[in-house]
């Protein structure tokens, strides 16, 4: 669905007046945003000067304070629309919104998976000198209803009525909770239309989920923590009333699982856990029961509650690891926690001053060179600390956490509602899954049949089996069938071999295995991407597993992705120690490096054999180590400017310091 969201700049407190303003026009224009397709425009001004007329018309009418802009974005569901369109759809939209009377900047961004319009348009009107006024209320009144119709009109979705229903824009966490709302509700559906019989039994078993469904030309449903219906057909075409019959009569319904939002999580095993250690493991176990018995307990009501299960196992391994056996104890472990944190602080201080001292000290070169020798184990020193620090400031969090959940009338409710008696030998994976509930329409048909005619249940049965025959034969017409034998090849047949000495033997044992475990037991680092995939899939496809095809490659992505980012991962902090050992060797330190040009900042980094992205990772990883914090429009536009130096596409100048060997 299409979505239109509305930004305003104020007027800034500190240094330009509009340099809030100025940031905006800057990062819409950004080359590396713009990508290939390099679409950006004006409405009433140049782009390359769009500012500056902004400015002059704020002066022309006096009207140089308060908001000094707005920043509208038009963005497209990930695989939808062209550039081109993008552009096109931003362009009527600023003139049907905005009646040729603001100067606006339109760019259109390709840098995402999914394609986005920016429109940044003056505060003042060039037309009658009053500045722009939104309403609460005009997002849904005005705005997207434009952005509805012109995707319409170039056919691409549009948000659905019900996102519109209140009056105000969704922030961006209500945003995200809607949609991952969508996609529970997607999950759900298919899973109980693979399993029912017929719409009839879909919609019993939504309901048993817990779900309040709303049925009339469309299917509705809700659940608790949304504000309102969704329907099934804006959420995926596979729900249009014809799709939803289709999948439920043609669906292979063989070994369909739900997808678990849960997971098993580490169990500190003790020889026995005290009455409070075993109340947070049975928070843990409470969620894995309800989501394995979704039917009996109504998951999607608790859908919240289920996926906050890594702070669950946040909070139990604290307890248990710290020995915690009260509140109390609890409380103790907090306040030698905040005077721990606070040693570090003074510390801390301690070493800034000596380093400070020692520095200031250096009377001649030879003297600064024994200071520049010790600067590894200072840095080193300094950073061992940071890092205690940030650990002990996350196990506050995780202590608040708890606080807040011994006193929260939600878990009480849990408590209560589900029982999960003394757990003395309960472990998490071996929840048994509960049965699905069967048609009450065929219960019915079943008790009435009994006072039937014999002859007439004769006749009824054999017209009734016909459709069950048809419904199967078109299954197995309709069932993918995916070659899995292994080929001939030695080195394959020596790596199933392999595979078989090393990996798990037993289900469970396989789903407690970390991503970094299987990347290493499936050879990631090693095998050629085409042999990836089928080396996962001979081992999930086995009797053992009868996982679907659809689950294997989820499960291929799941483990490629996790380590191509793991790579990325250690080649930034690779990167990040090059440029901490580079700042090091200059002499430069952290309180300096804000106030360098961008040619002397770029010469300290090597950004002309990174990508962009990987370039800024490196940058903001070096700021975290600084200590620097930055907003996001002043952090875009730095590493801009330091890029396009590093690279070469304008003049390094008299830069002080190289890359080193």
């Amino acid at each position: 669905m299409a979505i239109t969201k509305f930004l305003h700049m104020k007027e800034n407190k500190n240094g330009a007046i509009d340099a809030h303003l100025k940031q905006a026009v800057a990062y819409i224009l950004n080359p590396v945003k713009l990508g290939e397709a390099n679409l950006a425009g004006g409405i009433n001004c140049l782009p390359e000067t769009a500012y500056e007329q902004m400015v002059s018309t704020k002066e022309m009418y006096g009207k140089l304070g308060g908001r000094q802009g707005y920043h509208a974005i038009i963005s497209l569901p990930p695989g939808e629309g062209t550039p081109q369109d993008m552009y096109d759809i931003a362009c009527e939209f600023a003139r049907k919104a905005f009646h040729d009377e603001y100067e606006i900047v339109i760019a259109v961004h390709t840098d995402r998976e999914h394609l986005h319009a920016h429109l940044v348009f003056n505060s003042v009107n060039m037309i009658t000198g009053y500045k722009y006024q939104y309403h609460n209320g005009d997002w849904k009144k005005h705005y997207q209803p434009i952005t509805n119709e012109l995707c319409d009109k170039y056919g691409y979705t549009i948000m659905p009525a019900e996102y519109s229903e209140d009056s105000k824009n969704m922030s961006r966490p209500e945003w995200e909770r809607e949609k991952s709302y969508s996609t529970l509700i997607k999950d759900d559906a298919r899973y109980c239309a693979l399993l029912a019989e017929d719409e009839g039994h879909f919609l019993y078993l939504m309901c048993k989920l817990g779900y309040e469904v709303k049925e009339g030309m469309h299917v509705a449903v809700k659940t608790s923590g949304m504000k309102r219906f969704k329907r099934l057909d804006t959420i995926s075409e596979e729900f249009t009333r014809d799709n939803l019959a289709a999948l439920i009569k043609y669906g292979d319904e063989r070994g369909v699982k739900p997808k678990t939002y849960t997971f098993n999580p580490i169990y500190v095993k003790r020889s026995k856990l005290s009455p409070y250690q075993k109340k947070y493991y049975a928070r843990m176990y409470r969620l894995r029961l309800i989501e394995k018995n979704r039917f009996i307990y109504q998951s999607a009501t608790y859908y919240q509650d289920i996926c906050k299960m890594h702070e669950l196992q946040e909070e139990y391994l604290l307890i248990v690891r710290n020995n915690i056996n009260s509140v109390q104890e609890l409380l103790d472990l907090q306040n030698s926690i905040k005077m721990r944190r606070s040693e570090i602080v003074g510390e801390q201080k301690e070493l800034y001053k000596q380093h400070s001292a020692e520095k200031k000290s250096c009377k001649n070169e030879k003297e600064f060179f024994v200071f520049q020798q010790n600067e590894r184990s200072y840095h080193a020193k300094l950073e061992k600390l940071k890092t205690e620090k940030k650990d002990l400031k996350h196990q506050e969090q995780i202590i608040e956490r708890c606080f807040k959940r011994e006193f929260s009338s939600r878990e009480t409710e849990l408590e209560k509602r589900i029982h999960v008696g003394e757990m003395l030998d309960a472990e998490i994976n071996t929840i048994a899954k509960a049965d699905v509930p069967k048609n009450p329409l065929n219960t019915m048909k079943s008790e009435n049949a009994e006072t039937v005619d014999m002859i007439e249940v004769m006749e009824v049965g054999i017209e009734a089996e016909m459709p069950d025959i048809e419904r199967f034969d078109d299954k197995v017409s309709h069932e993918k069938i995916i070659d899995i034998e292994m080929n001939s090849v030695g080195n394959v047949k020596e790596q199933q071999e392999v595979l078989k000495t090393k990996l798990p033997v037993e289900h469970s044992e396989y789903e407690l295995l970390s991503m970094e475990e299987k990347v290493k037991l499936f050879d990631v680092h090693t095998l050629p991407e085409n042999e990836i995939f089928k080396t996962i899939s001979d081992y999930l496809s086995s009797a053992l597993f009868e996982y679907s095809f659809n689950e294997i490659f989820e499960e291929y992505q799941c483990i490629t992705n996790f380590y191509r980012k793991k790579q990325i991962e250690l080649l930034v902090s690779k990167e990040v120690e090059s440029v901490m050992d580079n700042m090091n060797a200059a002499g430069v330190m952290a309180e300096e490096f804000d106030n360098l040009n961008y040619a002397d900042k770029a010469a300290l980094f090597d950004f002309g054999n990174m990508e962009y992205n990987i370039g800024m990772k490196v940058y903001r990883g070096v700021l975290d180590r600084l200590e620097i914090k930055k907003d996001f429009n002043e952090l875009y536009d730095e590493f801009g400017k330091m890029y396009e130096a590093s690279v070469g596409k304008i003049e390094h100048g008299n830069a002080k310091w190289g890359k080193q060997k």
